[in-house]
């Protein structure tokens, strides 16, 4: 199954058709999508109604096209870097995987696939030099480190796990 990372809006109607994607998802798990993520949810609803340069909520597409991750993502200077800086916040993952019975690795491969897609945003919408990735829990921080060398064969440079955050330099 191959998955876009897609730029959400509210001008092409994206937003809309992802918001009723997690919605009914919720449903079909007696969920209430407006409780659904509340920590996240409002910081991704804010950005995506009051756009900033150089930033978005991105979510994963798959062929099919459901939503299977979203998160925030924006691309800045900040200190102690030369070049930019892509950010990873806020991941989400489908309210499928939060509330079904799926095996651990189709959660995996939705990961590795959002983390891939990263970089490419990183070469394309949001040209970054580096890229800090927000891990969602320790299992991730597991997946990741399994990932590190792997990263580093593949011509990443500066691949590092610090708390909850995968570094590396493009």
């Amino acid at each position: 199954m191959k998955h876009d990372l897609v730029k959400l809006n509210e001008s092409d109607g994206s937003w809309d058709v992802f918001c009723a994607q997690w919605r009914d998802s919720c449903t079909l798990y007696d969920e209430d999508f407006e409780t659904y993520a509340r920590d996240a949810m409002p910081v991704l609803i804010d950005l995506v109604r009051q756009p900033k340069e150089g930033a978005g909520v991105y979510a994963l597409r798959s062929e099919q096209g459901s939503f299977d991750a979203a998160c925030q993502a924006n691309s800045t200077y900040l200190p102690g870097y030369t070049g930019k800086v892509l950010r990873v916040r806020h991941l989400l993952m489908s309210p499928h995987f939060d509330f079904g019975d799926y095996p651990i690795e189709d959660y995996s491969r939705v990961l590795a696939r959002m983390f891939s897609r990263t970089i490419e945003l990183a070469k394309s919408d949001l040209p970054s030099e580096h890229i800090k990735f927000h891990l969602r829990s320790p299992a991730d921080r597991q997946f990741f480190e399994a990932m590190t060398e792997a990263l580093q064969a593949g011509g990443m440079s500066n691949v590092a796990l610090k708390g909850a955050w995968l570094y590396l330099t493009l």
